[in-house]
């Protein structure tokens, strides 16, 4: 009988150490299964709003460190590649870019009292990007432009004073004048009669026309504009 019993009691003991071990087994599969997901959670918001925080094609905004408080006069060289630009005045003592990252790169570094700014389109993406908008202190600008199958647009201030010179192929150039070009001196030549003749070139009818171009003078002509055109080129002097 004392046989018998033996595994009885052996059995029992038995059946409650599977108990305990299968207890705790499933408690702690129930923890980790919980900071698993509890992780998971965790970086699936962190995701969320890296996502939402860094939106593709968003506006961008470059700056230049800021002029001297007094300056009179601002030097920049520009090189524009496939891509267009528009220049506006700002009352800010700093050279500001807005611009779509999705389509631009743009670098900006000053030498030697230069600003060089570089800005190029990134060719596979350009189909419906707008303009590079670029700000540029109100005060006496001496600007050296390269466009290469480009696009360069500039509305002139009724009080400019620039000194503006434009080298261009295979793109468009483009002036807008509110006084009719007042104090200015503008003129436009081609280092061939070609890119004239097959170029879309428009100007207002009291500009005089050239043998390689056209000319204007007016006022005090403090303000300086001058184009020379290395391949076709579309320009176009709105009044």
């Amino acid at each position: 009988m004392k046989f018998k019993k033996k595994p009885k009691f052996l059995l029992l003991i038995t059946f409650l150490i599977i108990t305990i071990l299968s207890t705790g087994a499933t408690a702690l599969e129930i923890h980790t299964s919980s900071q698993v997901h509890g992780d998971s959670d965790i970086s699936n918001i962190g995701n969320f709003n890296t996502s939402a925080n860094s939106k593709v094609g968003a506006d961008s905004q470059k700056s230049s460190d800021s002029l001297p408080h007094n300056a009179q006069n601002l030097n920049v060289s520009l090189d524009i590649c496939n891509g267009g630009v528009e220049i506006l005045p700002t009352s800010s003592n700093k050279i500001i870019a807005n611009y779509n990252n999705q389509y631009y790169n743009i670098k900006m570094i000053e030498q030697n009292g230069k600003w060089v700014v570089s800005i190029s389109g990134k060719t596979a993406k350009m189909g419906n990007s707008s303009y590079v908008q670029l700000h540029i202190p109100n005060i006496k600008c001496n600007m050296d432009v390269n466009v290469l199958d480009g696009s360069f647009s500039y509305d002139l201030p009724e009080n400019c004073i620039d000194a503006i010179n434009v080298t261009s192929k295979d793109s468009s150039i483009e002036f807008t004048s509110k006084n009719q070009y007042k104090n200015s001196t503008i003129s436009l030549s081609a280092t061939d009669k070609e890119f004239l003749k097959y170029g879309l070139i428009n100007y207002p009818d009291y500009f005089t026309k050239m043998n390689k171009g056209f000319e204007y003078k007016n006022g005090t002509r403090k303000n300086q504009i001058d184009i020379s055109l290395t391949g076709f080129t579309n320009v176009d002097f709105r009044d």
